[in-house]
């Protein structure tokens, strides 16, 4: 599951502005160009909702997204085979082949066959 990254400060709002650009940035957060450059200056704090909208736009909220995905893929997947091991099932072949039904028994739709 995707955390909130812990962001907050004019110093990385700083970092996320430069990487997806200042006008940008103001769009997807729907401000004004003065209230960046006042949280830029650091003259108001900047609200975490808008430092984290801005995050997952960067190049580190891509990556943490991706990498979220992947390990979560590889869990399934882990899960997957220890269900797989724990049942002793394999699914019939013309599952396997496009998910087609089983053509040896007509009229019955196999979904699980006990080895």
């Amino acid at each position: 599951m995707l955390k909130v990254p812990r962001v907050g400060g004019a110093a990385q709002l700083r970092l996320f502005v430069e990487e997806i650009g200042f006008a940008r940035a103001c769009k997807v957060l729907r401000i004004h160009e003065a209230t960046m450059r006042r949280w830029l200056r650091d003259e108001s704090p900047v609200p975490a909702a808008a430092l984290q909208a801005l995050y997952w736009l960067t190049s580190w909220g891509f990556a943490d997204a991706c990498s979220e995905a992947h390990w979560s893929h590889q869990f399934l997947l882990g899960k997957i085979r220890e269900l797989e091991a724990a049942a002793n099932w394999r699914a019939p072949a013309a599952w396997q082949a496009a998910n087609e039904p089983d053509y040896r028994a007509p009229g019955a739709l196999v979904v699980l066959q006990l080895v």
